[in-house]
């Protein structure tokens, strides 16, 4: 995604076409179905004829505008291989931005770094901070290689498709549990499931990742609605709720402890997720280069 290069109202129409509405569209742009109309409709005053056939059913492509969005994809790969050239002069061409955030820590993609510095020569690492509020992750995702290159965490197909990004699998991870340290399981070594059938647990919402969903119907069908409660967004606040409701939740050790009053446990679940690197679908030279570096030594298993 390039928006420094390319007009904003180009960047709103082909959002438009790929969405095929104003309000699928407003979702991807973060901005309101009526902002979104409000740009099409200069664009069009600016162009001097009509781009969209409008209809309850969504938008349909003119001939104009059929001819448009054509030259529009020309102009958006031309932008992309310039400013790819670009980064090659760039003086921070080999470093590396890592996303990290009080409940996703940027740490363990440091130390992976650290263990294969070896292959990984020339290479500088940042860590990029952010709030890991909804809005801002969401962004974030779907805007790899603007501020951060890349951040560690939980994945699956589905949620690569939605966040139009990209993934080098690291490991196969089961979720663990934060524990408030005043709660009766607090000195518990490891969570077996039945554990919780006294307390219930607070999980992120469906629909995320599909190892959240596969723990939702798990533990609804051994410990009953009442014992499952929807947390909402996985951010400081999700912790901070929990503490002061001294509800256990979840958590995973790869992230570090999310929050300092909790305590991370193993969590005996019977099914495991995706972890690994998550990067753009149209990644920098520089990123390619690291990403590739990573993969050699997970195929050999040094990772």
């Amino acid at each position: 995604m390039l928006p420094t290069l390319l007009d904003k109202h180009v960047i709103a129409f082909m959002h438009c076409v790929k969405e095929g509405s104003f309000t699928k569209a407003s979702q991807i742009m973060f901005i309101s179905p009526n902002a979104v109309m409000a740009q099409i409709d200069l664009f069009e005053y600016r162009l001097g004829f009509t781009v969209f056939e409008r209809s309850r059913r969504g938008l349909k492509l003119t001939s104009k505008g059929q001819i448009l969005y054509e030259g529009c994809l020309k102009l958006k790969k031309d932008a992309e291989t310039t400013l790819a050239a670009c980064s090659e002069y760039n003086k921070d061409s080999f470093t590396i931005r890592i996303g990290t955030s009080p409940v996703l820590s940027g740490n363990y993609l440091l130390s992976l770094c650290k263990k294969n510095r070896n292959i990984l020569s020339g290479f500088d690492f940042k860590l990029i901070p952010f709030s890991n509020r909804e809005e801002e992750a969401s962004y974030i995702l779907t805007h790899f290689g603007e501020q951060i290159d890349l951040i560690a965490a939980l994945y699956d197909e589905d949620f690569l498709e939605l966040y139009n990004c990209q993934a080098l699998l690291l490991e196969e991870v089961t979720l663990d549990l934060a524990i408030p340290d005043n709660h009766p399981l607090f000195q518990k070594t490891l969570i077996k499931p039945e554990d919780l059938k006294n307390y219930g647990i607070t999980l992120p919402q469906k629909g995320i990742c599909s190892i959240y969903d596969k723990t939702w119907d798990y533990l609804i069908k051994l410990l009953g609605h009442d014992k499952v409660r929807n947390g909402g967004f996985r951010n400081l606040e999700y912790y901070n709720r929990n503490y002061i409701q001294n509800q256990i939740c979840i958590a995973l050790k790869q992230w570090d402890s999310p929050h300092p009053l909790f305590a991370i446990k193993p969590f005996d679940l019977p099914f495991k997720g995706k972890f690994g690197i998550l990067y753009s679908s149209q990644p920098s030279e520089t990123v390619k280069k690291f990403i590739n570096a990573i993969a050699s030594n997970v195929a050999s298993h040094n990772v």
